[in-house]
């Protein structure tokens, strides 16, 4: 206890070494809120044309089939449970984030839910008052005063940058539920829920795509200012939504 006491102590310190002062933050957050910067945008339309493409030819087909088959009481609850994984990775985050209100409150959702929600698929604190929070290690690299970097169109998982595109990598691979649920049940039927859980948003994209004239320049906008609300959260700082614009380029 003692050893873990001070090992706890050292982690939050040093968090606390390097993260920039408010004002910087401030400076990183309004920098967020503008249009990504996109030097790889040849790059990144190749990408999303890849992704676009495989959405059209498996994703949204299983994903309409799946919403059609499936009752919304079930589809309910495989979103519900897949939310109760995500909670442990984001306590982990909001520990790291010093962002320790949060973290009392994730804590307080993931153990009401899992337990008296039956594992997740009864979101009974919601109805506590216990609110979903945010957090992940890119909104965490943030936080400690990482550049966001270009804007960055990840294959399959969609818009990002290059911090929080590190940021997915690390989570995917230190995700605590999926360390601790993978050993007992395996691997697959981790990712079939999560999978199961993703098919609900599919018909973002496919909105996006309906009636745009540049849904590339759409999709970013809607990235970068859905991101620095995020950011802003981490922080303390509410981000106001702004009117999405796109032009043909």
């Amino acid at each position: 206890m003692c050893g873990g006491a001070v090992a706890f102590s050292l982690l939050v310190g040093g968090c606390a070494g390097i993260m920039p002062k408010g004002s910087q933050r401030a400076e990183m957050l309004h920098a967020s809120t503008t249009e990504q910067a996109d030097p790889l945008e040849k790059l990144n339309r190749s990408t999303l044309r890849a992704n676009k493409f495989l959405n059209d030819a498996a994703v949204s087909p299983v994903a309409h089939g799946y919403q059609k088959v499936v009752p919304d009481v079930v589809r309910t609850r495989v979103s519900n449970v897949v939310s109760n994984l995500s909670e442990p990775r984001i306590f982990a985050n909001d520990i790291l984030q010093l962002r320790f209100h949060a973290a009392g409150e994730t804590l307080g959702r993931f153990l009401f839910n899992t337990t008296i929600g039956l594992a997740g698929m009864l979101d009974v604190a919601t109805d506590m008052g216990l609110t979903k929070q945010t957090g992940d290690f890119g909104q965490t690299m943030f936080v400690w005063g990482f550049d966001s970097g270009p804007y960055l169109m990840l294959p399959v998982f969609g818009p990002s940058t290059v911090r929080d595109g590190i940021g997915f990598v690390v989570d995917s691979v230190t995700d605590p539920a999926t360390q601790t649920l993978a050993p007992v049940v395996g691997i697959w039927p981790v990712i079939g829920v999560q999978a199961a859980g993703g098919l609900e948003n599919v018909d973002l994209l496919d909105d996006l795509e309906a009636g745009s004239l540049d849904d590339y320049v759409r999709l970013r906008s809607v990235y970068t200012q859905q991101r620095a609300s995020e950011l802003g959260e981490a922080v303390g700082v509410k981000v106001e939504p702004e009117v999405v614009t796109e032009s043909a380029q």
